[in-house]
């Protein structure tokens, strides 16, 4: 048995392989971890301002659609008292047409009978 393993490394690969180590760590901490960080807090901040929006849109919208079918109801409650208002109104031209009629109609009998009384008397005579 010759060959002699060395369980433990030398003292000087270990201090400088944690060095390296260190050093690594503060390279990828400046260069990678910080701008990727930055990255992430930058989109993070865009996705809260995109959904954010979407709320603002979507309230906008619903308050826009509450108001149109406000509108729309109004519209139909009006159009049927306009159509109830002209169908009053149309009875009661048809109502004064007919009570005209048939006051011209006695009119014309009362007429009528004094022309036949008027002629009856006249063929007396």
């Amino acid at each position: 048995m010759g060959i002699k393993v060395r369980v433990i490394p030398e003292l000087l690969t270990m201090i400088v392989t944690a060095v390296v180590l260190l050093i690594l760590y503060l390279i990828f901490r400046k260069f990678l971890y910080k701008p990727v960080s930055r990255f992430m807090h930058k989109r993070n901040d865009l996705i809260q301002t995109e959904i954010d929006n979407a709320k603002s849109l979507k309230l906008e919208a619903k308050f826009i659609k509450e108001n149109q079918e406000k509108i729309i109801n109004d519209a139909h409650t009006e159009s049927r008292k306009i159509i109830e208002d002209a169908k009053k109104i149309s009875d009661e031209i048809k109502d004064n047409i007919i009570l005209e009629a048939k006051k011209e109609a006695k009119e014309i009998i009362k007429k009528a009978e004094k022309e036949a009384e008027k002629q009856k008397i006249e063929a007396l005579e």
